[in-house]
């Protein structure tokens, strides 16, 4: 949107119309806005992977302390029922 179209290339005179109708539309100003809102999008979701990313090492954190006490516990009963005379 910012570079002159081909198109408007081949005769000046459209040259002219097309950088009035680029500043008539304030073309330069919403892509600004555009690029604002894209860098903000960007950041949401970068914050929304971080946090996903969190979540998921808790989860596997739990997982391995449930392990752990599972085989503390395995090993207990196997060490009193063998153990036992």
């Amino acid at each position: 949107f910012l570079d002159v179209p081909d198109f408007f290339w081949e005769d000046d005179k459209w040259q002219a119309f097309w950088h009035r109708v680029h500043h008539h539309l304030q073309l330069q100003e919403r892509i600004d806005i555009l690029n604002t809102r894209y860098s903000c999008i960007l950041e949401l979701l970068n914050v929304v992977r971080r946090e996903q990313c969190q979540d998921h090492e808790f989860r596997m954190t739990w997982i391995i302390v449930l392990l752990l006490v599972a085989q503390v516990v395995a090993a207990a009963v196997k060490y009193v029922v063998l153990d036992e005379p």
